[in-house]
Order: structure tokens, then sequence, then C-alpha cells
């Protein structure tokens, strides 16, 4: 499951070369802007490659959090992502608490100000350690879930 390219040469015997990206990077395959534009979050609009157990790397998410069998067969369809966006049951209980998404979630006013703000979301953070206390409540999100 991992790109590569090959370059080969072939004379009486052909020859290749092949240079294949590591699996410890965040692949370009696990997410491409094509897959979180706001038309997507549609199976049709997802790529092969996007939101599937084989192409998400332990780098990326942990397959814990993340499995198929966490979310109900109604998550993650168009259905879903309408008014009701992500409804509480598609995730597990010890990664959000219903309490912190209402029924219109994925909308400003959906978060509680004390669950998620704009300063946690910073490029140094989804680490244990990153999260301040008024962000993230450890109710809401505990960090075995990232």
């Amino acid at each position: 499951f991992r790109e590569c390219v090959c370059i080969c040469m072939c004379l009486s015997v052909c020859v290749c070369v092949c240079v294949c990206a590591l699996p410890t990077s965040f692949r370009s395959t696990c997410f491409r802007s094509t897959c979180f534009r706001p038309t997507c979050f549609r199976p049709t609009s997802f790529r092969s490659t996007c939101f599937r157990p084989t192409s998400f790397r332990s780098t990326c998410f942990r397959s814990t959090c993340f499995r198929p069998t966490s979310f109900r067969s109604t998550c993650f369809r168009p259905t879903s992502f309408m008014s009701t966006c992500f409804r509480s049951t598609c995730f597990r209980s010890i990664c959000f608490r219903s309490t912190c998404f209402r029924s219109t979630c994925f909308r400003p006013t959906c978060f509680r100000s004390t669950c998620f703000r704009s300063t946690c979301f910073r490029s140094t953070c989804f680490r244990p350690t990153c999260f301040r206390s008024n962000c993230f409540r450890p109710t809401c999100f505990r960090p075995t879930c990232f």
C-alpha cells in the first residue's frame, strides 16, 4: 500500500529501480485536498485511498479511535452530513461526550466554548500536553483518543 515511483530500463533484460515513500510520514494518500472540500464527506467524493482502514497509517490516526466498528451505519453518509452532521451516536463515549455535540454539529454555534476553541487547533496541538484546560475538558476529549 505504498506509493512508489519506478524507473525501468530494458535492453536484453529489464531492470527497474523503485523509490517508495516511508510509512512513518503523513502520507498524502491519507488526506488529500479533494477529500476535505466543503462538497466532500460523501462516499462518492472520497478517493479510494481516503478513509479506508488500509490507507490509515498508525501515524495518521490511531486505529482504536477511527475503526469502522466505532461508527454506526448512518455515519459518514450523505444523510448524516446534513442537519445532524455528526450525530452523538457516531462517536464512542470515551472520545466525545454527546453533551459537546448539539444536533446541528459542525457549525459555529454547535460547540460549547469550553470544549472547542479556535486556539486549540494550532499546528502544535493534538498532543495530550498541548490542550489547555479551557479548550478541551477531560470529560469531553480524552488524550487516549488521539
